[in-house]
């Protein structure tokens, strides 16, 4: 299926998101890194090395015209923003109306 077809099917709050290849990996990633304090254990998580975390999350952010999450800093966690929850519960409702399909 084309992105562009299948972003017609999203919640519409995600559907700039799917701009271009690897849509679902980010989308993906962003949600599993928001169960994670900080980007790196994230990554670590994930198997990938953190910058390339870091660089899908800023793409998907630009996609989407906003920030997902407010990053750690030394001693504090990382967490979503108002509209990263929003973002985050779509994306789970989409993972979890395919699962049956798979």
């Amino acid at each position: 299926m084309r992105a562009a077809d299948e972003a017609e099917a999203l919640p519409s709050i995600l559907r700039k998101a799917f701009t271009g290849p690897y849509a679902r990996q980010r989308l993906s990633h962003g949600l599993t890194a928001q169960s994670h304090p900080t980007l790196t254990e994230a990554a670590r998580d994930l198997g990938i090395h953190h910058s390339t975390l870091a660089i899908q999350l800023n793409r998907l952010e630009a996609d989407l015209g906003h920030p997902l999450f407010e990053r750690a800093e030394r001693g504090t966690v990382m967490k979503l923003t108002r509209f990263g929850k929003r973002v985050a519960a779509a994306t789970q409702k989409i993972a979890a109306e395919e699962m049956p399909r798979r």
